[in-house]
């Protein structure tokens, strides 16, 4: 990715590895899909895991190589801990008075149990006999407190691990000055996304029902706003909500751009990395950064890290709701790009 150079008024120049712009359209946060997708592959990543830890003691012996393979790993699951930990603790968890205070203790009791197993026959390198069905049992306690753990996380940051989405193929039609279309025929799709059947969803266009195709699909066109400003999208299933918005825009108005801004360049040693990121939001020539409230930000990390680990950083407290964030050697995990979305 081409380096993109800056200047800003005194004169600085800040290099940014990673500059966010959309024409004409605000960028979309994750949605709930998505980080439900990444929770749903977790429960088949800790089953790899666990079988790959297995293989280790599966003939109820440590070699000295098997030891050092199996150090590796118990370090994976000490980083994982400590963020898992950290996300609980920031919900509250760990509070006596938490209905979720047995499910983090439960999570607590069952890594202290895998590590006092395991700790001594890691101390050294000599080939000794292990227990394979009691290193199974902590094992499969470890990953099973960890999977409940995550998702009641999921559940309290997002309301459910069920979900509906609408999925657009645009979010607006485009007119003339005169408030006539500027091309036609002008269509956008509407793609539902539900884990029922769609015969359980209801999709409304300005509270008018519409019918939703075989494949989960409502098109909505010209007709439909023609004399209106924007119209209102709405799909309910079995109590959830999800609505969307489709604006009528006129050609010549100034289009949204999104920047990202690193106060100390874009290129740190390992374990070096310490900037500022600042997202600027301009509307044509005119920065309206200011006029948009904090909790419309959201910053996302992708790293070398596992997906649920840049999940659980893009859940954290310090990725939502900051315009500006300070970027540490804690926030960085080999090729690490931060973006910003901005819910306008």
């Amino acid at each position: 990715m081409n380096n993109t150079v800056i200047y800003n008024n005194v004169g600085k120049t800040l290099v940014v590895d990673k500059i966010i712009e959309r024409k004409s359209k605000h960028i979309q946060t994750q949605t709930q899909k998505e980080q439900y997708c990444i929770k749903a592959s977790l429960l088949a990543n800790y089953s790899k895991l666990q079988n790959q830890l297995l293989t280790y003691v599966s003939d109820n012996y440590l070699t000295a190589i098997e030891k050092q393979q199996l150090r590796k790993e118990m370090l994976s699951i000490d980083s994982a801990f400590s963020s898992l930990r950290t996300q609980a603790q920031e919900l509250k968890f760990n509070l006596n008075t938490s209905e979720y205070n047995s499910i983090y203790q439960d999570y607590f009791t069952q890594y202290t149990n895998l590590k006092n197993y395991i700790n001594p026959y890691l101390e050294t390198n000599e080939p000794e006999s292990i227990d394979s069905s009691i290193m199974q049992t902590k094992l499969s306690n470890y990953y099973n407190s960890v999977s409940t753990l995550e998702k009641k996380i999921f559940e309290v940051l997002y309301g459910s691990t069920k979900t509906i989405d609408i999925e657009l193929t645009s979010e607006f039609f485009v007119f003339k000055k005169e408030n006539i279309p500027a091309y036609e025929p002008q269509i956008i799709k509407a793609y539902i996304k539900t884990w029922d059947s769609y015969e359980n969803c209801q999709f409304y266009i300005d509270n008018t029902l519409k019918e939703i195709s075989d494949q989960g699909i409502v098109e909505i066109t010209l007709n439909d706003i023609q004399n209106k400003d924007k119209l209102i999208l709405k799909l309910l299933s079995d109590g959830l909500e999800t609505i969307k918005e489709i604006r009528k825009v006129f050609n010549g108005e100034d289009s949204y751009d999104i920047q990202i801004l690193s106060s100390d360049g874009n290129a740190f040693r390992v374990g070096k990395a310490r900037t500022e990121l600042s997202a600027l939001v301009f509307k044509g020539d005119k920065d309206i950064t200011a006029s948009i409230d904090a909790s419309l930000f959201s910053w996302k990390r992708k790293s070398n890290a596992e997906p649920i680990e840049d999940a659980r950083w893009n859940t954290s407290s310090k990725a939502i709701g900051k315009k500006t964030i300070t970027i540490t050697p804690e926030d960085t995990i080999g090729r690490t790009i931060f973006s910003c979305e901005i819910d306008i």
